[in-house]
């Protein structure tokens, strides 16, 4: 409920009526779920010194969850050749400035903590990375003060606990 409220205040959606309103002051504490990890989370930035990199990550939380990360090829790769392949899946990115993006769509809430595979190839050189969609949650809490705005900063917060109470209970079934 805390994060369904969050999200309508993020998105500024029904935002007078908001999912959490009865709940007591204990249930609207938003626990921080990375307490302890330290670097559990922490993405890797993957580099070949043929292919590139991959440069950053982010993640879409609309009315599903969508890890995206992006790939800077090195100048003069012709990106045409390339084999995209994310969680075992060719897929085609999309080209966004200098950068094209591999997304992996739909990431149930159990399993956002799951590593899933990213990798770029050209048949000869391998680019690879393992990456999940806590790891783009554990970078907006990190970072430094005003890197994020307050809103999109609680919004994940309250997604990292939802994510961690989904894995729990998938566990105990």
């Amino acid at each position: 409920l805390n994060y369904g409220a969050c999200s309508q205040k993020y998105f500024n959606k029904a935002v007078d009526e908001l999912a959490n309103k009865y709940l007591n002051d204990n249930e609207l504490e938003i626990l921080d779920r990375f307490e302890g990890y330290i670097d559990n989370f922490v993405a890797n930035k993957a580099e070949n010194k043929v292919l590139g990199q991959f440069a950053g990550l982010s993640m879409v939380l609309k009315s599903e969850t969508t890890l995206n990360i992006f790939y800077e090829p090195k100048e003069g790769i012709d990106v045409s050749k390339l084999n995209f392949i994310v969680d075992g899946k060719e897929i085609t990115p999309v080209k966004r400035g200098q950068y094209y993006i591999l997304s992996l769509e739909n990431i149930r809430a159990n399993e956002l903590g799951n590593l899933k595979t990213f990798t770029v190839t050209d048949g000869t050189n391998t680019l690879s990375g393992d990456y999940c969609a806590m790891m783009y949650c554990y970078q907006v809490l990190q970072a430094q003060e005003g890197t994020y705005e307050d809103a999109l900063v609680t919004l994940v917060k309250a997604f990292s606990n939802y994510a961690y109470t989904a894995q729990s209970i998938c566990q105990s079934n």
